[in-house]
This record gives structure tokens, C-alpha cells and sequence, in this order.
């Protein structure tokens, strides 16, 4: 998929990643905005690279599968 070859979308690992992935984005999306810590804890574990603590992603948030979004220093 990432090499541009064709995949087959219904792979059970990839069905697992999304799974989880949405299960993130569930409880990301159910906190209050004054759970800021939490929320930056749940984007750290779902996004594949973030430089430091310093952003900020409103709610609500969708994404597949997050492990390919990087968030740059400023």
C-alpha cells in the first residue's frame, strides 16, 4: 500500500490497525477540551511522529490511520 502496490484493504492486520485506530480516535474525540494533557498522550500514540508538546488538534478528528501523520516543530 505505501510502495504504491496493490493491497488488499480487507487484510486482517490492516482491519486491526484501523480498529485500533478508531478505538483512539473514539476516546481522543469523547474527552472535554480540558483534558488537554490526555489528549495530547492518545495523539502520540496514534500519529507517527510528533516533534514536542506545543500543538493543538480540535475536536472532533478523523483520520484511517494515523501512523503516516507527523506534526513538524511549530
Amino acid at each position: 500500500m505505501l510502495a504504491g502496490k496493490v493491497y488488499d484493504a480487507t487484510a486482517p492486520e490492516l482491519i486491526a490497525e484501523l480498529q485500533a485506530t478508531r478505538e483512539m480516535i473514539y476516546e481522543y474525540n469523547s474527552l472535554r477540551s480540558s483534558e488537554t494533557q490526555r489528549m495530547k498522550e492518545i495523539l502520540k500514540g496514534l500519529l507517527g511522529h510528533v516533534a514536542d508538546d506545543e500543538f493543538i488538534i480540535n475536536q472532533p478528528f478523523r483520520c484511517d490511520y494515523g501512523s503516516q501523520i507527523s506534526i513538524g516543530k511549530r
